[in-house]
């Protein structure tokens, strides 16, 4: 037989525990969602290299709706041993390359492109040579988001109208086009 208190706190006790789960529902879609539908990535391209090349760089478009800021602030990647958010400065006849140490804010409801000449991640001491068409995961850390896996083709001249087809996101919609870029 069961103590009479108990039978008496049971209804409140499971009134706090379906509280205690629905909570637990609600806040967990707000980050699924950041990493699934919040983050869209495009045009994910890693420059292919000669034999024994120590480096190579990446390129994509970063689309962010989660309602927040993120700030990419790493990157990291099978085939490099280091990995940088990089510019480039263009001044007086000369560019100098340097790393974005701070990380690279992604304002909500913007699309950030990191292409040739411009932003772009470098990746460093690479243990192989990367090939055109291979496919390489790269992983991305958003903060407050977190890390993301993004699939990045290898091509030998990155870039919008060389890789249109292959390096969009299966989701992407297509409206209306501008292919002269």
């Amino acid at each position: 037989m069961a103590n009479p208190f108990v039978l008496y706190l049971r209804p409140f006790l499971q009134c706090w525990a379906a509280l205690a789960v629905f909570l637990v529902f609600l806040t967990r879609p707000a980050f699924a969602s950041c990493q699934t539908e919040g983050l869209k990535f495009d045009h994910a391209q890693l420059r292919a290299t000669p034999p024994n090349s120590p480096v190579s760089v990446g390129y994509l478009q970063i689309t962010n709706t989660t309602g927040q800021t993120q700030t990419l602030v790493s990157a990291s990647a099978p085939f490099a041993k280091r990995a940088g958010i990089h510019d480039m400065k263009h001044g007086s006849g000369v560019i100098k390359m340097y790393e974005i140490e701070s990380g690279l804010a992604v304002p909500d409801r913007l699309t950030v492109m990191l292409m040739p000449k411009g932003r772009h991640l470098m990746f460093m001491d690479l243990d192989r040579q990367l090939k055109e068409d291979d496919v390489f995961s790269v992983t991305l850390e958003f903060v407050p988001c977190g890390r993301v896996m993004v699939p990045f083709h290898v091509t030998r001249l990155p870039g919008l109208v060389h890789t249109h087809g292959k390096t969009h996101a299966k989701d992407h919609i297509h409206k209306q086009h501008d292919h002269s870029h």
